[in-house]
């Protein structure tokens, strides 16, 4: 690479200005980890959940999908027309 190139790109770094009407974004750290981030859970903290949860699009999606919510989990029955419904015991 050409010391031209170099000098050039560090010259407009250098003259880079922000706009004042655009915001920043406020710089806190994750819940979690504790790594500098802009949002309450940091990126990689997100994608992990969802790595270890199943649900692989946590951390892409801009707004989360309603997850489908059991009706009574307490009872211990699916509430299928299943074996686990009635005491039936299968032998194999």
């Amino acid at each position: 690479m050409r010391p031209q190139c170099i000098l050039g790109l560090i010259k407009s770094g250098e003259l880079m200005v922000v706009k004042e009407e655009v915001s920043m974004p406020n710089v806190t750290t994750c819940a979690r980890c504790g790594y500098i981030c802009s949002q309450k859970i940091c990126k990689a903290c997100l994608l992990l959940e969802g790595l270890n949860t199943g649900r692989t699009d946590i951390g892409i999606r801009r707004k989360p999908k309603e997850l489908p919510k059991a009706d009574d989990v307490s009872s211990g029955q699916c509430g299928g027309a299943c074996s686990c419904e009635s005491n039936v015991k299968i032998e194999f």
